[in-house]
């Protein structure tokens, strides 16, 4: 199924992600991107590795995609590295307790 959104909402209690989660690949720039993102805002995250695992391949087909970045944070969803990515660094700060993105802060 393919969808025009590159972000989402995920409705399935089975994906509620209590961490932010990656699914990428070893030889892909755009998840290098999103990756060294995450650790420049210092956000802890798993990566899940869709080329070594079937399993991982199939929770990703399960999002509604095929392709890599797709980052995972509570009930949100984003493919690539683009401006939704803030949202999910955003609500992981929250969650630590560190607060969002301020006003005049500089994003992706």
């Amino acid at each position: 199924m393919i969808r025009g959104k590159k972000e989402r909402e995920n409705k399935g209690a089975s994906f509620l992600s209590k961490q932010v989660i990656v699914y990428s690949t070893n030889d892909c720039i755009e998840c290098t991107y999103v990756k060294r993102k995450l650790e420049e805002e210092g956000i802890s995250f798993e990566v899940r590795d869709v080329s070594t695992s079937k399993q991982y391949q199939k929770e990703l087909e399960q999002f509604g995609f095929l392709g890599v970045p797709v980052t995972v944070f509570g009930t949100k969803v984003v493919k690539g590295f683009n401006l939704e990515l803030q949202e999910i660094i955003d609500g992981a700060k929250n969650k630590r307790g560190h607060g969002g993105k301020k006003d005049g802060d500089i994003s992706i």
